[in-house]
Order: structure tokens, then sequence, then C-alpha cells
């Protein structure tokens, strides 16, 4: 590590993520209206989102599955696993830009195809 600029790789990492977390908050403010809720994270690589209560969780992780898009439901980071079960995780880290905005405008699509 000392032949290595350790502190520069870190910087060059912070942007890359910074800039594919903003590009992802950027999509799901466009596309996800009020029927998602959301925080900008300080730190890590995943955003917490929370489905308005009139969308059916497993409905909606089926429905994008059928489009190729998946993510980790919250009951499955939950201590008890009725706990956040109207969550989900992203994680921007490691798709690509493209992958980005393609899947989270199904995720959209999907969305508002579920809405009432």
């Amino acid at each position: 590590m000392n032949d290595y600029n350790f502190d520069g790789h870190i910087a060059m990492l912070q942007k890359i993520y910074g800039r594919k977390c903003d590009l992802m908050l950027s999509c799901m403010d466009e596309g996800f209206g009020d029927r998602v809720t959301y925080n900008k994270p300080e730190g890590g690589l995943f955003i917490w989102c929370n489905l308005h209560q009139d969308i059916h969780p497993a409905e909606f992780s089926a429905k994008c599955a059928e489009l190729g898009v998946t993510f980790i439901p919250g009951n499955m980071l939950a201590v008890s696993p009725a706990d956040c079960t109207d969550a989900f995780r992203l994680n921007f880290s490691t798709p690509s830009d493209q992958q980005i905005v393609e899947g989270i405008g199904k995720m959209s699509s999907v969305l508002k195809a579920l809405k009432n």
C-alpha cells in the first residue's frame, strides 16, 4: 500500500460512486413520484426505499423481476421477517449508468401500472 496512492484511489471511488448515486436519485425523482419514499445516502453504496402503502411489495417485486430488475426486499435485511415488508434496497455501485437509467425506468413503469 506504500507503493500506491491509496488516498487518491479512495477520492476517485468517491467521485464515481457519488455520481452514480446522484444519477440513480435523479432517475428516481423523475420516475417514482410519491409512490416510493427514499433518502439520499450520506455514505455507502445503497439507497433504502419504502413503497407507498397501497402497493403490494410482492407484486411490485415480481413485476420488476419480469422486466429483469431485481432488488433486495427490506425484510431480508431486518431482524424479523415481519419488519420492513414495504421496504427495499437498491445498489448503485455495480450497475452501469445505462443500467441505472433503464432499471429505474422499468421500475417506474411498474409503479405506474400498479397505480389504482
